[in-house]
């Protein structure tokens, strides 16, 4: 696969393609690929796969649990000033 810059994107357009992107609830990059193959008349790119492997582990916890995730990992948040001089 290859990589291509552009340059000279002003600020203006750079907020209204980002904004496309996250209207779509793609990545930036993920978006204009789709855009430029349209574009291009690359129908059969046109979408690109989505993957929801992991959709079932996001946002599955109940508050017991994130209170019970925060308790328990409590001790990762201190420095042990020894280690770290």
């Amino acid at each position: 696969m290859g990589t291509i810059t552009i340059r000279n994107i002003d600020n203006q357009l750079n907020e209204i393609l980002k904004q496309n992107a996250k209207k779509n609830n793609l990545s930036l990059n993920r978006w204009l690929l789709q855009v430029l193959n349209r574009v291009a008349g690359n129908e059969k790119n046109v979408q690109l796969q989505t993957h929801h492997e992991l959709d079932a582990l996001s946002g599955g916890w109940s508050k017991k649990d994130v209170q019970a995730f925060d308790k328990n990992t409590k001790l990762f948040e201190q420095v042990d000033g020894e280690i770290w001089k």
